[in-house]
């Protein structure tokens, strides 16, 4: 959608989208082909009043960075959009001045809802075994599951050899319940008996 603040002088394109928390964002300043300002490029300031630096100058830090479009043209970009990005920018060309009031939407969910869990009227339904205001706690049946899994899972897994070895079952033979020792020297089978 295309705002005109004054279409001899600077035209600027606002997407339709709601700036929501979490997403990306842009805003295009534009100077028309007919402006008396159409050898300058458009720059954008932050809701400090300071220029917004372009990507190539931007570090890891800086959430939004601008970059130019156009030779008449520059887009300033918001990634992964914080409530702390909110504010005025202002994208300037000569003496005009556009200013965007940037208001960051927090989620339905705030915050966001972990491990597939579903967001619905500002509750985090979270899948099956999962618990917590934010899908992030495991259940008290899925922990005492996986208490028994890996009780179980111990108690099938090892045998006793003779001579007081103990043997992994992935280790025995089955045909003969002998279980594959080795050494330095070399393998070695004992007879087993399970525990």
């Amino acid at each position: 959608m295309f705002i005109f603040v004054d279409p001899n002088y600077l035209v600027v394109d606002i997407p339709n989208e709601i700036p929501t928390y979490g997403d990306d964002f842009s805003l295009l300043c534009v100077v028309p082909q007919e402006s008396p300002y159409s050898g300058l490029r458009p720059i954008w300031l932050d809701h400090h009043g300071q220029r917004i630096a372009p990507i190539a100058q931007a570090d890891g830090f800086n959430s939004f960075h601008t970059e130019q479009a156009t030779p008449q043209s520059t887009r300033v970009v918001f990634r992964n959009l914080q409530q702390s990005s909110s504010g005025t920018y202002t994208c300037v060309v000569g003496p005009v001045r556009y200013r965007y009031d940037l208001i960051v939407e927090l989620p339905a969910c705030y915050p966001l809802c972990k491990n597939d869990g579903t967001c619905f009227n500002g509750i985090c339904v979270c899948p099956i075994g999962l618990t917590g205001d934010i899908c992030d706690e495991v259940g008290e049946f899925i922990q005492l599951l996986l208490i028994l899994i890996f009780t179980f899972t111990i108690v099938v897994t090892s045998v006793q050899c003779s001579y007081e070895r103990f043997c992994n079952v992935l280790s025995i033979d089955p045909a003969s319940l002998a279980c594959n020792y080795s050494n330095i020297l070399g393998i070695f089978e004992f007879p087993c008996k399970l525990i």
